[in-house]
């Protein structure tokens, strides 16, 4: 029974756990169900979301510059040195082939990104979604996931931290609207901190 119960919850698509911020409506919590189909979402406005791109590997200072497909790393703003490395593999994801290695020491808001201009996007609602499993965490290590908006500078959203290590795949999600004005330009971004290993799988960024 147990067998069977497992292989229609990998048939159905299973939802992971729910990690928005603070501030997510219930009553939108559910509103971004379909981004956890394990099939590409065809709305999704990122790149090489889930990894499957061929390898590659990312650095918080940069050098060498990230051989991942579509994404960055950074940042090295203290001189801190090499304090997280992103390291695409095949050992586990959560849907599809690969997902993405987080190995951070002493990191200090270390980030994985993506930086693209949303054409159509000025002053519309968006949805940002990552699954994440935190294997090991330091005391005061934590992810998370936001939307930083380049032009001006600043988060314009971001979900509530993940510190908790555990068994399983945990959605972090941010909901919020992007400026309005010109075409925003926004990066999405896992942030590392502390002193931790984790995966990385299905980022996805939807306009609503």
């Amino acid at each position: 029974m147990l067998a069977a119960a497992a292989c229609l919850c990998l048939l159905a698509g299973c939802p992971p756990m729910h990690h928005g911020g603070d501030d997510t409506l219930p009553d939108l919590a559910l509103v971004p169900a379909d981004l956890r189909r394990c099939d590409p979402h065809p709305d999704n406005l990122l790149q090489n979301p889930s990894f499957e791109q061929g390898g590659g590997s990312a650095h918080n200072t940069g050098q060498p510059p990230s051989s991942i497909p579509a994404w960055d790393g950074c940042c090295n703003l203290e001189g801190q040195g090499l304090t997280t490395t992103w390291q695409v593999t095949n050992t586990a994801a959560h849907c599809g082939a690969q997902s993405v290695l987080v190995r951070s020491i002493a990191a200090r808001g270390d980030v994985l990104n993506q930086e693209l201009t949303v054409t159509d996007g000025a002053g519309r609602s968006f949805g940002l979604t990552a699954q994440v499993l935190l294997r090991e965490a330091s005391p005061g290590a934590q992810l998370q996931l936001d939307l930083f908006d380049r032009q001006a500078g600043r988060v314009l959203r971001a979900s509530a931290p993940l510190s908790t290590p555990g068994p399983s795949w945990v959605e972090l999600s941010v909901l919020g609207q992007l400026p309005g004005g010109a075409a925003p330009r926004v990066q999405a971004r896992l942030l590392s901190s502390g002193t931790l290993t984790a995966l990385l799988d299905d980022v996805t960024l939807l306009l609503r």
